[in-house]
């Protein structure tokens, strides 16, 4: 992450035009699947805050393979990829600076690429190879918001477009119908360009651009007598804070709500705090609201993950990358 700005990533699984039987067919893949492919390249790149728009009833099952990668999955009725574009967006711009959008057909992208787009500080960013677009997309705050009003007029002005219709034009031609030049940025890398549309296909061309290199990796978490924080504690609590309903939030992230109870229990009787209220009556039996020493962990939790990652990776590089052993 550059400073502390907050960069999100919206993963485009829905409107893409990948049909319902081969999307089942992803899932049956051994790992890494199409969706840890892309969630892995963002965290790597200090992408915390990653949301998958799914068709209903998709969320449950795509969240069963990526074993607890702490990412928020956003639902709608249709096929239509204005309204995943508009989903994605309208979620991530309420607190993201910076907010890349990928569709789930191009996975291969690298981490490097989504730090170097991080660091430019233009208003729409494309990454280009070899004179070409790729389909991901750098968005700042100010202009993913227009972005939505615009879309929201289209989709009241159109009732194919809500019901559902699959991207035909090409990406730059997409997002230029906003007003915005698209600032572009040469990769070096032509796995940008690489479409998938079916599994056999993500499994042949894995093996050809996926990044092979062995890599430092930590899982950061918090413990006293057993470990009570981590990503997914990060992710749920940040929806509960957004939508008020544990709820709500539990099913935003994949988790039963029986476990996302758990999982703040296990957190309260570790600290010794409180964490979650609630409050009687209204909407799904009262309010759930995060506490003032919930937001200080949540804050500290962050700081702390983000300066454990960056050191990981500088004694990775002193330890591993000096040429004798890969």
């Amino acid at each position: 992450m550059v400073g502390q700005m907050k960069i999100g990533a919206v993963i485009l699984v829905t409107g893409v035009g990948i049909p319902d039987e081969e999307m089942e067919k992803f899932l049956e893949m051994k790992r890494p699947t199409i969706f840890e492919q892309m969630i892995v390249s963002y965290q790597r790149a200090g992408v915390a805050d990653i949301a998958l728009v799914t068709r209903d009833g998709m969320a449950d099952k795509i969240e069963q393979t990526l074993h607890r990668r702490g990412v928020t999955f956003l639902d709608i009725e249709s096929d239509s990829f204005e309204l995943a574009v508009l989903k994605g967006l309208s979620y991530l711009s309420d607190t993201c600076e910076r907010i890349f959008v990928g569709d789930i057909r191009f996975p291969f992208f690298q981490p490097d690429i989504l730090l170097m787009m991080q660091k430019r500080q233009a208003e729409l960013l494309g990454a280009v190879y070899g004179g070409m677009f790729g389909d991901l997309i750098c968005t700042s705050q100010a202009c993913a918001r227009n972005i939505c009003k615009k879309l929201e007029q289209q989709i009241e002005e159109s009732a194919e477009m809500a019901e559902g219709t699959v991207r035909s034009t090409g990406v730059a031609a997409f997002w230029k119908q906003f007003g915005y030049r698209i600032a572009h940025i040469e990769v070096e890398n032509e796995g940008i360009l690489v479409k998938v549309t079916s599994a056999r296909e993500y499994e042949e061309r894995r093996q050809i651009f996926a990044e092979k290199q062995i890599r430092g990796h930590v899982k950061v978490s918090l413990a006293v007598n057993r470990s009570f924080f981590g990503p997914g504690a990060v992710t749920l609590l940040t929806q509960i804070d957004r939508l008020g309903s544990v709820r709500e939030a539990c099913a935003k992230t994949g988790m039963s709500y029986s476990k996302g109870w758990k999982l703040i229990h296990t957190a309260e009787e570790e600290t010794g705090w409180k964490i979650v209220e609630r409050m009687s009556g209204g909407k799904n039996g009262g309010e759930a609201y995060i506490t003032e020493r919930g937001h200080m962990l949540l804050e500290k939790y962050e700081l702390y993950r983000e300066r454990v990652e960056a050191a990981a990776q500088d004694i990775y590089k002193d330890v591993f990358q000096d040429g004798e052993l890969f």
